[in-house]
């Protein structure tokens, strides 16, 4: 199933493909935000709501209409890694994500993986933070961004020293 996106405030159509699925109008619409918005938001839906599948959908917008393969980086709570990468799956087959997670000798091999999108939690990104504030990443997206309450915080102080052409964060 096709949707259009209307990505420019001349209202021009760019055409994204899922296949068979659909989005909510609410989701269409922010995923229109996000498209507009493009770098360093915020996206503050109601829980339930699908932020998942719109910020999918918009790293899926990103590398299809502008070419931007990746590398994209989701932080997200260990409670919620299966469901993102289910969703990433179902909204997004094309992508190449991978998992960074588990012990030492898990993470050193999971590094030599290529990728679209690369999975972790708050924990891994704070044991790993040379390493992942070594790559240069064109997306950032961080679930549960009431966790970067303020700019003391350790995750903050984490994520502000990394190369990153946009951020987002959900909450």
């Amino acid at each position: 199933m096709m949707f259009n996106l209307l990505l420019t405030d001349s209202k021009t159509e760019a055409e994204v493909w899922h296949e068979s699925l659909e989005l909510r109008d609410y989701q269409l619409n922010g995923l229109n935000w996000l498209a507009h918005s493009w770098c360093n938001c915020i996206l503050a839906d109601e829980m339930g709501l699908g932020k998942t599948i719109q910020t999918i959908s918009f790293l899926n917008y990103l590398f299809h209409e502008h070419q931007l393969y990746g590398p994209f980086l989701l932080v997200v709570p260990l409670s919620t890694l299966t469901s993102w990468q289910r969703e990433i799956q179902t909204w997004a087959p094309q992508m190449n994500a991978v998992v960074y997670l588990g012990d030492i000798t898990s993470r050193n091999m999971t590094k030599r993986l290529k990728f679209n999108i690369l999975l972790t939690t708050y924990e891994i990104l704070l044991k790993d933070k040379s390493f992942l504030g070594g790559l240069n990443w064109v997306f950032i997206g961080v679930d549960e961004a009431h966790r970067l309450k303020n700019d003391d915080s350790l995750l903050y102080k984490t994520l502000i020293d990394f190369n990153c052409t946009h951020f987002s964060f959900w909450s």
